[in-house]
Order: structure tokens, then sequence, then C-alpha cells
């Protein structure tokens, strides 16, 4: 397939689009993971240790992260209301990627 000029102009245009956008969600991604490790120092290290060792039973279901932090669990203090939405979502990324082995 040929492209004239003006298609590689396009295309061009529409990589370099790509590209930008790409890069954002990295940096996006990296500042959750960062927020995401603060909150866990100061909230969670305490009990789970700095390196998440102690997350024997991480679920890596958001849903689920989400009810133990709410207090459905015996064994963990209720942070309900603690955290808001993109604070919970910066924990689990970050603890995510911590209990993968990355």
């Amino acid at each position: 397939m040929m492209l004239n000029i003006n298609g590689r102009k396009t295309l061009l245009c529409g990589l370099v689009a790509a590209f930008a956008s790409f890069s954002t969600q990295l940096q996006a991604n990296d500042s959750e993971l960062e927020l995401g490790q603060e909150l866990f120092e100061e909230f969670c290290a305490g009990c789970h240790g700095a390196d998440a060792s102690g997350l024997s039973q991480f679920s890596d279901d958001l849903s689920t992260f989400s009810e133990r932090l709410e207090g459905v669990t015996e064994n963990m203090p209720d942070f309900a209301g603690v955290f808001d939405d993109d604070e919970v979502a910066a924990i689990f990324a970050f603890l995510d990627q911590a209990t993968s082995g990355e």
C-alpha cells in the first residue's frame, strides 16, 4: 500500500499523537504508583511491612480490596471514608505491582 504525501503526514501525525497519549498515561501511572506507595507507607506498612510482605491474602480484585479497606474483614482496621476513590485505586495499583514481583 502506497501513501501519498498527505497520507504520510496524516499517518505521522496520528503516530505522534498516539505516542504523546501513551507517554501521558505512563506518567499518570507513575504518579498513581507513587501516591499508592506513599499512602501504603503511611497507613499500611506498620502491619503489612514496608515491602508489603505481610499481604498474604492480597486479592488482585479492586472490589475485594475496597471491601477490606472498609472494615469488611475482622483482621484489619476500618478505613471507611479515609481514602477517596483515586487514593484507593493508587494503593491498589501499588500493591498489585509490589505483589506481582515486578
